[in-house]
């Protein structure tokens, strides 16, 4: 398992999904807006079962199109996918035509169909409330009401899907593809990922830290990229730019200067900032505006109050449904970076560096192994995405039941 390609492709992949989530709206709005006890584990079932797709489509459909190549059957045949077919990922619909005919085809064609329209809908929604509420309320109207900002979301949504169907149509001319993208991804924005995290995370980042930081960063990967494209491909060109190679030059260049620079530039001047603005954001009010009051308890739900403990000050959020403390948000803070760590360990080194490095050639026993893992995995991916919610939910299904029985009950 010796492949000096495949194992720039994994740094690429790495920086270029590390990045992608990073900068990702959606993932923090679903973060925010989840319960602060259940977010956990939701990210920890929910990066299980994502890395089951890849991981399963390329053990079984990838490979299966490398050795479906003598079939008369193949989409291609007697040639193998061209590079622009394969950077276009369609080897997995390849394989599916051959192995399950026509139907196989239409089945990855409505996978493919359903991830877009999923992860438009979730950039759309976060796209829009990005621009309703964290520039539109904040520098244009802070006093907009909530029925105002449903409509300015709405019109951003809009604006939102003609700009992204106008890109698709642009570098679809240009004969970008979705490998381009998927390198160039990490290329763009991996100097952003490191400022962003010390947003939540250090009280000493400086708003000129901030700002500078993704900033220079990106100039250096830029420029990384530029010369790495050269000096290792001969030529910058289009297709040469979207090379692992180049990608991993500006991507680890973007990522540690922006670091670098964010991190010195906080530490020349340090602020002093506390989280208690970030914990104390405010709800909107569809019926009125939002204001500070400093009335009673039912004004201050959901604010961040502070209480003595035996002397010490211990923090206690309060949300709806009841409160959560601080001491135990920071239980599921250290549970989850044990996870995250163990899982990184584990994908990223223990199983394919001692692989790569003893040049290991799979046995057809291990091969069998490898694929039944993954179709293993992709089955516990269905159970955590579909059956367990389900379960999970089951007094408040009970609940809705009962309730649509006893008011048709009611009306007979």
């Amino acid at each position: 398992m010796k492949s000096n390609q495949g194992l720039v492709f994994g740094a690429a992949t790495i920086l270029s999904g590390f990045s992608g989530i990073f900068c990702d709206q959606g993932y923090w709005q679903r973060a925010i807006a989840s319960h602060p006890t259940s977010t956990t584990k939701a990210y920890m079932l929910g990066g299980l079962s994502w890395f089951a797709v890849p991981f399963a489509f390329a053990s079984c459909l990838g490979l299966a199109a490398r050795g479906l190549l003598n079939n008369p059957k193949f989409p291609t045949y007697p040639n193998p996918l061209s590079a622009s077919q394969t950077s276009a990922g369609l080897a997995a619909p390849a394989a599916a035509a051959v192995l399950m005919g026509k139907s196989g085809a239409i089945a990855v064609l409505l996978v493919v169909f359903m991830a877009v329209t999923s992860a438009a809908s979730a950039e759309l929604i976060g796209v829009s409330s990005l621009f309703s509420y964290d520039v539109y309320r904040t520098y244009f109207r802070p006093q907009a009401k909530g029925p105002e900002i449903v409509k300015v979301s709405h019109c951003f949504i809009c604006f939102w899907a003609v700009w992204m169907g106008a890109w698709a149509v642009i570098l679809n001319k240009a004969g970008v593809d979705l490998g381009w993208l998927f390198y160039v991804q990490g290329v763009v924005l991996s100097p952003a990922v490191i400022p962003v995290a010390l947003t939540i995370s250090w009280s000493k980042l400086t708003k000129l830290a901030v700002i500078l930081g993704p900033i220079l960063g990106a100039i250096f990967g830029m420029a990384a990229w530029m010369i790495g494209c050269w000096k290792i491909l001969g030529s910058i060109t289009i297709t040469n730019l979207a090379n692992p190679y180049s990608a991993v030059c500006s991507g680890l260049t973007g990522l540690l200067f922006s670091g670098v620079i964010t991190v010195g530039i906080s530490l020349w001047r340090p602020a002093h900032y506390d989280f208690k603005g970030t914990r104390a954001i405010a709800n909107l009010d569809s019926e009125g505006e939002v204001e500070p009051s400093s009335n009673g308890s039912e004004d201050e739900k959901d604010e961040i109050t502070a209480i003595d403990t035996a002397g010490d000050r211990e923090a206690v959020l309060l949300v709806e449904g009841g409160t959560v403390d601080i001491s135990v948000l920071r239980k599921s803070f250290k549970r989850a970076a044990w996870y995250s760590s163990a899982l990184t360990l584990i994908v990223t080194i223990i199983v394919p560096l001692p692989m790569f490095f003893s040049h290991y050639v799979y046995s057809k026993p291990f091969y069998t192994f490898w694929v039944s893992t993954s179709i293993i995995w992709v089955l516990l991916s269905g159970f955590f995405s579909v059956l367990l919610p389900i379960w999970e939910s089951r007094q408040e299904i009970i609940d809705i039941v009962h309730g649509c029985l006893k008011s048709l009950r009611e009306q007979n």
